[in-house]
C-alpha cells in the first residue's frame, strides 16, 4: 500500500496555538503520493475531538489541492485516497 503526503500551508501551525479571541483559522494545501504526484481522488475528513463529530469531509480538486476553515480546537484529520493507506493527523489543539 503506498502513502499519502500531506503538504499544507503554514496557516496549519496556527491550528495549534491560536489565540481564544480567533474565530477561525483557514487551511490549505496539496495532497500529494510519496512521489510528488498530486492525488486528485482523496478525500479529507476532519473529525472534532472536542465535540466527537465529523466537523468536515471534502473532496481535494483535480490538483490535489483543498482549503477550510476551522475554529481553533482538537482535531484529528484523515487523508484518503483508492489504493493508498489513509494518513492521519491529530491536532495538538487550542
Amino acid at each position: 500500500m503506498r502513502s499519502i503526503v500531506l503538504f499544507l500551508l503554514w496557516s496549519w501551525l496556527f491550528l495549534l496555538g491560536v489565540p481564544a479571541e480567533s474565530a477561525v483559522v483557514g487551511v490549505s494545501g496539496v495532497v500529494r503520493d510519496a512521489s510528488g504526484a498530486a492525488l486528485a481522488q482523496a478525500r479529507i475528513v476532519v473529525f472534532d475531538e472536542t465535540t466527537q463529530t465529523e466537523t468536515l469531509s471534502i473532496a481535494v480538486d483535480n490538483q490535489g489541492r483543498f482549503a477550510l476553515e476551522l475554529e481553533p480546537g482538537h482535531y484529528v484529520v484523515s487523508v484518503s485516497a483508492e489504493h493508498f493507506a489513509t494518513t492521519t493527523f491529530v491536532s495538538a489543539g487550542a
